[in-house]
């Protein structure tokens, strides 16, 4: 049915002593989570270390927080969840079935005693929270309070959100503020958990690394974050609906955006990092260089969503200077791969 589920290889080798032990990644089948996991065994491969990458995952696909409101395509999910299931398996990743919100299941994965752990589970964007936010707050707030009731480890590192810094019309570093009136619930809730994990870490005695990437895009995703959506819709000759045309972002790949994340662990940064792409779009320039990449497919311009924020740039020069972060995918390198994914998917 699809070329999805081809296998990678993969294998361990010798331990290095300088290493950073073992790891373990909750929602780790995730999009962004399963990326990380593989950028992380190549770091391995290249400075010689073997140390066990657990994965801790659900698999949620949200749709069964309410039968009457699908938010993904089932028959989409599961085929993603399986083929990111095998990329990780071909690595050698352990994956264990684990819902955070369930004391007696994380409690158990943490008996291993993981050095490093890197949090992703949480509601995936700002609709679904809008849509459900009681169940959006138990996957993304209650989940990581529980998981830190019960972790040990050395380092913790949490991916956050750009959307925690509400509306910025020019490039911005970590130092912007966030203490605004938020502009959605899904900013509210991860603000929360950052503040929750700076607390266990002074607690703890442990370090800690947030993580606040930008729209993240690339193979592996679902079809329903905008750059998805937009090259599906020019490769069916479908309606590209823009809204808000000058609405910016600084579209990240997903393989930028997980190398960084594994850069942080392996420095093992201590503070608050951006990671983005190293140019903000607009919408309408995304809209456009779809459709001329697949020679097909049609704008429409509407109004901006309501509650979506001004965004501009996010800079980087913290992440670089302190774990070489360099994002090496364009816009267009990052779109192309897309499309050339997608048509070899089963999605289309």
């Amino acid at each position: 049915m699809s070329d999805l589920l081809k296998e990678l290889g993969g294998g361990d080798t010798p331990k290095k002593e300088s290493s950073i032990g073992n790891t373990l990644i909750i929602g780790g089948l995730g999009f962004i989570g399963h990326y990380v996991a593989i950028e992380m065994k190549k770091m391995q491969h290249e400075d010689n270390w073997s140390d066990r990458i657990t994965i801790a995952d659900n698999r949620t696909t949200w749709n069964e927080y309410d039968k009457f409101c699908s938010y993904h395509d089932i028959d989409q999910q599961q085929l993603l969840l399986a083929g990111r299931t095998l990329r990780l398996k071909n690595i050698g990743a352990m994956i264990e079935d684990v819902d955070c919100n369930n004391y007696e299941q994380i409690g158990d994965v943490m008996r291993g005693h993981p050095e490093t752990v890197i949090h992703l589970a949480s509601a995936p964007n700002q609709k679904v929270v809008k849509e459900r936010p009681w169940e959006a707050f138990e996957n993304t707030v209650s989940g990581l309070r529980r998981t830190l009731a019960v972790c040990d480890a050395e380092h913790f590192v949490y991916v956050s959100s750009s959307m925690v810094y509400g509306n910025f019309a020019k490039p911005i570093t970590e130092t912007h503020p966030t203490n605004y009136v938020p502009t959605d619930t899904y900013a509210c809730y991860k603000l929360m958990c950052e503040e929750m994990v700076k607390n266990w870490a002074a607690k703890q005695g442990s370090t800690y690394t947030i993580i606040r990437p930008c729209a993240v895009y690339g193979p592996w995703d679902t079809t329903d974050r905008v750059v998805a959506k937009f090259c599906l819709a020019g490769l069916r000759d479908d309606v590209m609906t823009v809204r808000g045309s000058t609405q910016k972002m600084p579209f990240t790949y997903v393989q930028d955006c997980a190398r960084g994340i594994a850069q942080a662990v392996y420095k093992k940064a201590q503070g608050i990092y951006n990671i983005s792409g190293n140019k903000a779009h607009t919408l309408l320039e995304l809209a456009k260089g779809i459709k001329t990449i697949t020679g097909q497919g049609d704008i429409d311009v509407e109004e901006a969503e309501e509650g979506m924020p001004q965004r501009n740039l996010l800079i980087t020069d913290k992440a670089k200077q302190d774990f070489g972060y360099e994002p090496q995918v364009d816009l267009q390198q990052g779109v192309t791969q897309t499309l050339d994914w997608l048509k070899h998917s089963g999605l289309v």
